[in-house]
């Protein structure tokens, strides 16, 4: 998981069973999925091309929206499932 300022809350309930991430990169490599549950500027700020890049599957779960019109288009044009939860 990746979360700058909630990463000690989160802690506090799971302990060490989660790998905690010093960047979205970090979380990002070698996974299959992408949850989004917070709506830091570092997210809607992220290349696009950073999932296809680093993801075995690139699949997104966007729970917060974050991403404009445009940049979903962007994102199913490089073949990243990209689905945005309560739109």
């Amino acid at each position: 998981v990746w979360d700058p300022i909630g990463k000690e809350n989160f802690r506090k309930l799971f302990k060490d069973s989660v790998e905690y991430c010093v960047s979205i990169e970090d979380a990002l490599k070698s996974s299959d999925l992408c949850m989004i549950f917070t709506e830091w500027d570092d997210v809607k700020n992220l290349n696009i091309e950073t999932y296809k890049k680093l993801m075995n599957n690139a699949i997104v779960l966007d729970g917060r929206n974050c991403y404009t019109s445009e940049s979903i288009a962007k994102m199913r044009e490089q073949k990243i499932t990209y689905e945005s939860i309560g739109r």
